[in-house]
């Protein structure tokens, strides 16, 4: 199952009673005519949620798209952020965090959940672990970590399957008991909207039954970490946040995403959805890992709020689930909270910019179902009934539609790999004072974003995120290095390592493997000091890269701005085709793209996002051959110079001569 078209967000913010069958049908004729081919109803807010006016104004909902051929994504929830349907669940499915209490002497320790750890901690920093109660004699402290549930508001445990399982059965099951035959037809998904461990304590999220875990896990006991998650716990402080961080992401991923994922595919719809915070570096308190989480979704997704720009470097984090996990799409929900008045030339420009670093399905924000200006709260209006937007929409849609299916089956497959630093991010996670929703944590770089965008808009060279697990499953010769995926393999032929401070000795011997079949590995910043794994002290994993930075294949830049990382790039991996350009490289995102299928064939893709000319001349190694496919009205090509306008595309055929 493939989503169709570009696809709006229906916002349903006005009250489910009062939408009548006339009503629901002038909006979807609107939204049909604007050219979208699809809709994500979505509840605002208001009351009624899941009452059975609330299902009648659905089923009208469903037929109306389906008489239209339009498909329709169901937004899970009443709101956002999803997860909030925990209200209608018992408490033992609520969402629990880890507490910190520190009492001195004389104070009467009081515990308000239950104690996972304690420790009596001297003048000297020294831990000694305790049982409660506990009297705290004189120059000590008593630390008391704790799990407590979450009562400021009633969200549900994405740690627990049995917790999410309950909540599918309030707010998934209900549409399918009701409408059982638009399942995998009309309707084609379920969507969920920014869950993230953030809205619990401050990214604290645990689970009632986390220590048990922790333990069958790792074989050691979860209050030897405690300490380490709120500070500085001296020597292994880097290997404990790993253990508990690797463990907290993998039981997001399975239980939240993998229980919600499962029950689409046992329906025969698709799981979509996009997590909050995207574009944050560093996601240990948000959702642990934000690459991985993407393996068990079958349409990974990503948000553009606030204002143009914002996600573009997590465009290609998440597109990057392509080349990591073989997934055939990505979506992003884009122009939420833009204002009333955006330029209708920002709807060209996301869209190009998404293309062009691999999402294909664009879900704009939205068309309100009240729009009148005191009722939307996060405009702009995309719908047939704002004038400023009416004239544009069905063009911007089609536009967007050319795109998609010209890439149908296809991936971009770049032939640079950048590490996503995992070890290193968590190492430097901890539960301070700082935000978690800015994801700010302590004092290591995460400067991997950078890197991927001083690739992309400055050298113009495409990449992907590569994710831990995927280099520990590579295997390299003469020069390549590849890693199967669900439908074939994903290969690289340069590996750039940003600010890598904390790593395994497996992942380091994996890099010498790399370097011995012939690909080359680039550090840039800062390179392996902290262990990440227990068992391994930090000297070791110091000694092991200083051996690493000897090899002949190995590189070491100051930062993706040093003078030097330019060449070494080239010098590492040439570029399959390249654009010569004259326009200002300040303009970015002008770049050639190659996308490919499992049978090899390629496509390029040139997007120009911006509001100027951008002028080049397209240069392939020799026995290549492009030819033009499609393009945007005013493009134009000659002997290998093209020409694009502001906001335009062109779509080339490369073959072997």
């Amino acid at each position: 199952m493939n989503p169709k078209k570009t696809t709006a967000l229906w916002i349903l913010n006005a009250d489910y009673a009062e939408m009548s069958e006339e009503e629901i049908e002038r909006q979807a004729e609107g939204l049909f005519r604007m050219g979208y081919g699809g809709a994500v109803p979505c509840a605002w807010g208001r009351e009624g949620y899941l009452s059975e006016s609330y299902f009648k104004a659905f089923g009208r909902i469903l037929s109306a798209l389906k008489k239209r051929n339009m498909h329709c994504v169901v937004w899970d929830e009443d709101s956002f952020p999803s997860g909030l349907s925990g209200r209608f669940l018992p408490e033992q499915y609520r969402a629990r965090y880890l507490s910190r209490a520190v009492f001195s002497s004389g104070e009467t320790p009081v515990c308000e959940g239950n104690p996972v750890a304690a420790f009596l901690r001297g003048a000297d920093g020294v831990r000694r672990e305790v049982s409660l109660p506990c009297a705290v004699p004189e120059n000590t402290v008593l630390e008391v970590y704790e799990c407590r549930l979450f009562t400021a508001f009633p969200m549900v445990d994405y740690l627990s399957r049995e917790a999410v399982g309950a909540m599918i059965r309030v707010n998934r099951q209900p549409y399918y008991d009701r409408f059982p035959e638009f399942f995998g037809n009309t309707i084609i998904g379920f969507f969920f909207d920014e869950p993230s461990m953030h809205h619990v304590a401050e990214g604290r999220m645990i689970s009632a039954d986390f220590p048990e875990k922790f333990h069958r896990e790792y074989g050691y006991s979860f209050s030897e970490v405690c300490p380490a998650l709120f500070g500085d716990a001296g020597a292994g402080t880097a290997a404990l946040r790993n253990d508990f961080f690797r463990l907290r992401a993998k039981l997001f991923a399975e239980n939240y995403v993998g229980t919600l994922a499962g029950w689409c595919r046992e329906h025969g719809v698709l799981g979509t959805g996009h997590f909050d915070q995207e574009e944050v570096p560093n996601p240990s308190l948000l959702t642990g890992d934000l690459l991985g989480a993407f393996r068990l979704q079958d349409v990974p997704g990503v948000d553009e709020i606030w204002n143009y720009g914002r996600a573009k470097p997590a465009y290609k984090l998440v597109a990057s689930a392509r080349q990591n996990f073989g997934k055939r799409h990505v979506h992003t929900e884009v122009f939420a909270a833009m204002g009333e008045e955006l330029p209708a030339e920002i709807l060209y420009r996301e869209a190009l910019d998404a293309f062009a670093r691999g999402v294909d399905w664009i879900m704009p924000h939205g068309a309100w179902y009240d729009s009148s200006p005191e009722a939307v709260n996060a405009p702009p209006v995309l719908s047939d009934r704002n004038p400023r937007f009416a004239g544009v929409l069905p063009a911007f849609c089609g536009t967007c539609d050319i795109l998609r299916e010209a890439f149908e089956g296809m991936a971009p497959a770049p032939d640079i790999a950048v590490y996503y630093p995992l070890e290193t991010l968590y190492a430097d996670a901890c539960f301070n004072e700082k935000s978690a929703y800015l994801g700010e944590c302590n004092s290591l770089p995460a400067r991997y974003f950078e890197v991927g965008e001083f690739l992309f808009n400055r050298l113009r060279r495409d990449f992907f995120y590569l994710h831990p697990e995927n280099l520990l499953r590579a295997s390299a010769s003469s020069g390549t290095a590849s890693f199967p995926v669900p439908g074939g393999r994903t290969e690289f032929r340069a590996l750039i390592l940003p600010d890598m401070i904390a790593a395994t000795s497996g992942t380091l011997a994996k890099l010498r493997e790399l370097l011995e079949g012939g690909v080359p590995v680039v550090f840039v910043g800062g390179t392996p000091s902290l262990s990440a794994e227990r068992g391994k002290t930090d000297a070791e994993i110091t000694a092991l890269a200083g051996e690493l930075l000897r090899h002949a294949l190995a590189r070491q830049v100051q930062s993706a701005a040093h003078y030097l990382f330019p060449g070494t790039v080239r010098e590492c991996v040439p570029p399959v085709c390249s654009l010569e350009s004259g326009s200002d490289p300040a303009l970015g995102d002008f770049l050639p793209i190659r996308w490919r299928d499992s049978s090899g064939r390629e496509r390029w893709l040139i997007a120009n996002g911006t509001d100027y000319p951008a002028r080049g001349k397209l240069v392939f190694r020799d026995g290549l051959r492009a030819l033009p496919l499609c393009a945007s009205e005013g493009v134009r090509t000659e002997e290998g110079k093209i020409d694009l306008p502001p906001r335009t595309y062109l779509i080339l055929d490369v073959e072997e001569v």
